[in-house]
């Protein structure tokens, strides 16, 4: 039988297809790590210097999205399709509060280290902290070290 001249077929095939042509095929690494934050995607747990990093499910799900993404800008539309789907989806702004959420939890375990860049209009993005970050000029300012004498 020839399926090329059905619709309902080749309405059928055509998402299938496309998913296999993007299919990441090599397996994933259960670990990633940006900075002293660490994505354990086997445990589905974050974690900073080794330390836990409670979040809550959806905030993981944006946290692992951003970092197996490293340097890619993703758009709200783009986490809206990741976790809600249906007809009662919250407004978008939820992305905003969620990633606000993440960075609070992010600085209160590390300190005032960014990690997720807000790209205005455009969406977010996970970059390594900077090269030239002085952690102990960091520690000494927001009073985790004395003062050099």
């Amino acid at each position: 039988m020839n399926y090329r001249g059905s619709r309902s077929v080749g309405v059928t095939i055509a998402p299938v297809a496309g998913v296999l042509a993007f299919a990441d095929i090599a397996p994933r690494p259960s670990a990633i790590t940006i900075g002293e934050v660490t994505i354990n995607r086997a445990l589905a747990e974050a974690e900073v210097f080794g330390r836990p990093l409670h979040l809550t499910r959806t905030e993981y799900r944006i946290l692992e999205h951003l970092f197996a993404n490293r340097g890619v800008t993703i758009s709200k539309a783009e986490f809206m399709a990741l976790l809600y789907d249906g007809p009662n989806q919250p407004a978008p702004k939820i992305i905003d509060v969620l990633i606000c959420k993440i960075r609070r939890k992010i600085t209160k375990a590390l300190g005032p280290v960014v990690y997720i860049e807000t790209i205005w209009g455009r969406g977010y993005v996970v970059r390594t902290p900077r090269d030239d970050f002085d952690e102990q000029r960091f520690r000494r300012n927001a009073g985790w070290l004395a003062p050099p004498r």
